[in-house]
């Protein structure tokens, strides 16, 4: 699929500024991807697709939740992380994985699976899985706990151990504020610029 036709030069000069990504990028936007993605036949896509630029690692992401068998979409899924190489991609991904709020006791230990990961977006992924699927009370000590235990210390994961805990304050307020002194010092100082950041925090 020729992607170019699709291409906003000052969008794509707009998401380089925003984004480090090995791929070069081509400039589509994102609800043109999906609605590609919408359109593609998905056995006849996964015959000759390409991974080539930035956009058709995105677009490929949207495409592998079509898989029927729940088994081969997960192997999917897990085979899809080697292409995460920066955040844009990581977190698009994860808001294609819809499916798992309707069945997240069971994918649950699945997706905490990743936080004991040594790569990055693998970790990454993981995180951003809980903060968009995960901020149920249930969940809560669990996820608090297998936080603790992430030795990955790279920004992209710090950054998004910030975020998850951003998302859980919304409800459990002084449980996370209590939380975060446990957790170390850059990972606080990033939960506290999210918070301020967020209009749905008003005190911390």
């Amino acid at each position: 699929m020729d992607l170019t036709i699709y291409q906003d030069i000052k969008y794509r000069d707009f998401q380089k500024k925003l984004t480090v990504s090995s791929y070069p990028m081509i400039g589509v936007r994102i609800p043109i991807l999906r609605k590609l993605a919408k359109k593609i036949d998905y056995d006849e896509y996964l015959k000759s697709f390409k991974l080539i630029y930035y956009e058709e690692v995105l677009l490929y992401g949207m495409i592998i939740v079509k898989e029927r068998n729940i088994k081969k979409r997960i192997q999917k899924i897990h085979d899809y992380l080697k292409y995460i190489d920066c955040w844009s991609i990581c977190d698009t991904f994860c808001t294609n994985l819809y499916f798992v709020k309707e069945y997240k006791d069971k994918y649950f230990q699945w997706i905490l699976s990743y936080l004991e990961d040594d790569r990055t977006f693998y970790v990454r992924f993981g995180l951003v899985m809980l903060l968009k699927y995960y901020t149920d009370i249930k969940y809560l000590d669990i996820i608090l706990a297998k936080v603790k235990e992430i030795k990955n210390s790279e920004y992209y994961c710090y950054m998004a151990i910030a975020w998850l805990l951003c998302e859980l304050a919304v409800n459990n307020r002084d449980v996370i504020n209590n939380y975060i002194k446990t957790l170390p010092i850059d990972i606080q100082k990033m939960y506290l610029k999210k918070v301020n950041d967020s209009y749905r925090i008003k005190t911390i």
